[in-house]
């Protein structure tokens, strides 16, 4: 994946909206998580993701070769995290514990996690993909019900079937990964 990284970044570099709006679609979830786990505000995390997003384009011209670019994205959303927090928080930013380059790296790896689960969802069937989305996004069993105007009882059997699939992707990938 970082050679392909790497190639949409160099892409994006020269202008490419194609690479631009892969580079969004493949790490906004994840970004987005990163920095809401950092700042703690749902609102500003999108901010900060969007202004991040909107800054790799704005200067899309004057981007360095990057080797890592997977982990120059998470060092920019870290980066603006901690202005955004030094700059809204009435608490001293000093106070405030910061990551580590190895919890760094820990984040990048979780989020990557997430990243492919999200991918994985997005494969999901209609309704079961709809439902886990909105389970993700903190509704109650409840709340998904009404909102979709389904049963409870439908939600949670969409919401059984969905595990049941992600966890043979995922024993999939697990297989394909220990025969090699």
């Amino acid at each position: 994946m970082a050679i392909t990284d790497k190639r949409l970044f160099k892409a994006l570099s020269q202008g490419d909206v194609k690479a631009y709006t892969s580079i969004f679609k493949c790490y906004y979830a994840s970004l987005l998580l990163y920095v809401r786990k950092l700042v703690g505000d749902s609102h500003a995390a999108e901010d900060i993701v969007q202004e991040l997003f909107c800054s790799l384009w704005i200067n899309h011209e004057r981007l360095p070769e990057i080797a890592m670019p997977q982990h120059y994205l998470y060092r920019a959303a870290r980066n603006r995290s901690l202005n955004w927090l030094k700059n809204n928080r009435t608490v001293p930013i000093d106070g405030l514990k910061f990551h580590a380059e190895d919890d760094i790296l820990a984040d990048i790896i979780e989020e990557e996690v997430v990243r492919k689960l999200y991918k994985a969802i997005h494969h999901l069937p209609g309704k079961c993909r709809e439902i886990f989305t909105l389970k993700l996004s903190g509704m109650t069993n409840a709340e998904v019900a009404t909102k979709l105007n389904v049963t409870r009882e439908t939600v949670r059997s969409q919401l059984f079937r969905g595990k049941k699939l992600l966890a043979e992707h995922i024993l999939a990938i697990l297989a394909l990964f220990w025969s090699s």
